[in-house]
């Protein structure tokens, strides 16, 4: 039992490590990879309502095209 509460510990405060956002700050490697995340998801969401509004723009062009050359 007690092999198996030492094995389990150690899990229990990794869990709790990646959990804490003030624990975060202290290893690198977890806020840069975070970092590198967030930056490509805000990127993700530039481009996806970029290309949105292209496309909501060449959709009212080419209605209004089409209307008025029928």
């Amino acid at each position: 039992m007690q092999h198996k509460t030492t094995l389990f510990f150690p899990q229990k405060t990794e869990l709790l490590y990646v959990k804490s956002p003030f624990l975060q700050k202290k290893e690198k490697n977890v806020t840069s990879s975070q970092k590198m995340l967030r930056i490509v998801k805000s990127f993700l969401i530039v481009y996806f309502i970029f290309f949105t509004i292209i496309a909501v723009i060449l959709l009212i062009t080419c209605i209004l095209f089409f209307s008025l050359h029928p």
